[in-house]
C-alpha cells in the first residue's frame, strides 16, 4: 500500500522548493538544443540525456531532501509515527518518479512526436528511476552535508557508469551486462527507437529494484529513524 497523504507532501514539498520549476526549465532548453542536433544523431543524444537526467533525478536530488529533514529533527517525528519505512521511501520514491517521468515524455514526444514504444519508455523509466532513487536514499542515510552527498553521488556515478565503456564497445568489462546502468540505457535507447524491450535486460533491473529497495528499507529502519 501507499500512503497518499505522504505522498502529496513530499510532491508539495518538491513543488515549494522550485524543482518543478526548475525542470521546466530545462526541459525547453534540452527542447531547444535538440532542435540543432541532426537527425541522424538526435535518438542517441536524447538516449543519453534521458538517461543521465530525467532518469538519475532522483539519486541527484533526493540527498538535500533527506539531510533537510535529518538536521531539522523531522525524521525523529516520522520515526514515532504510522507511516514506517516502506510508506517513507515509497513516498519519496514515486514523488520523484513523477518528474523523472512527466520529463522523460515531455522530451521524447517533443522531438520524436508518438514515434517511438511508449509503453516500454514508460516501463523502463519506472524501474530505473525508482532503483537510482533508492541508491540515492541510501547515500543520504551515511551522509552529513550536501557537499559529502554529492561526492558521494559523484563517485558512486563513475562506479555505476563504467560498464557504459563495454556497452559502446570502448573497452571488455566481465558481467558488465547485469549492471542495472548498462540495461537501464539499453532499454532506453531501444524504447526511444521504437523497438521492443527483452526480458533479460527487465528482470537484471527489476531484481536489482528488489534487492536495494528490501536493503533501503532497512537502513531506513535501522539507521535514518533509530540514528
Amino acid at each position: 500500500m501507499i500512503n497518499l497523504g505522504w505522498l502529496g507532501h513530499e510532491m508539495k514539498l518538491q513543488i515549494k522548493n522550485g524543482l518543478y520549476a526548475i525542470y521546466i526549465v530545462v526541459n525547453l532548453i534540452y527542447l531547444f538544443l535538440l532542435g540543432y542536433v541532426p537527425n541522424n544523431f538526435k535518438d542517441f543524444v536524447l538516449s543519453i540525456i534521458i538517461f543521465s537526467d530525467p532518469t538519475m533525478l532522483g539519486m541527484i536530488f533526493i540527498g538535500a531532501f533527506i539531510l533537510l529533514e535529518k538536521i531539522s529533527g523531522v525524521t525523529g517525528g516520522i520515526a514515532v509515527s504510522p507511516l514506517g519505512a516502506g510508506n517513507y521511501v515509497k513516498g519519496k520514491v514515486l514523488a520523484m518518479l513523477f518528474i523523472s517521468l512527466a520529463t522523460s515524455l515531455i522530451l521524447v514526444i517533443g522531438i520524436k512526436g508518438i514515434n517511438f514504444n511508449l509503453w516500454g519508455l514508460i516501463f523502463t523509466i519506472v524501474i530505473s528511476s525508482m532503483l537510482f532513487t533508492m541508491i540515492g536514499i541510501l547515500i543520504a542515510i551515511y551522509t552529513k552535508t550536501v557537499n559529502q552527498y554529492l561526492m558521494t553521488v559523484m563517485g558512486i556515478s563513475i562506479v555505476t557508469m563504467l560498464p557504459l565503456l563495454s556497452y559502446f564497445k570502448f573497452i571488455s568489462l566481465p558481467l558488465a551486462e547485469f549492471n542495472p546502468s548498462y540495461q537501464a540505457f539499453l532499454l532506453i535507447e531501444k524504447t526511444i527507437a521504437g523497438e521492443k524491450i527483452g526480458y533479460l535486460s527487465i528482470g537484471i533491473i527489476l531484481g536489482w529494484l528488489a534487492v536495494i529497495y528490501g536493503i533501503t528499507v532497512q537502513q531506513v529502519n535501522r539507521k535514518l529513524f533509530r540514528g
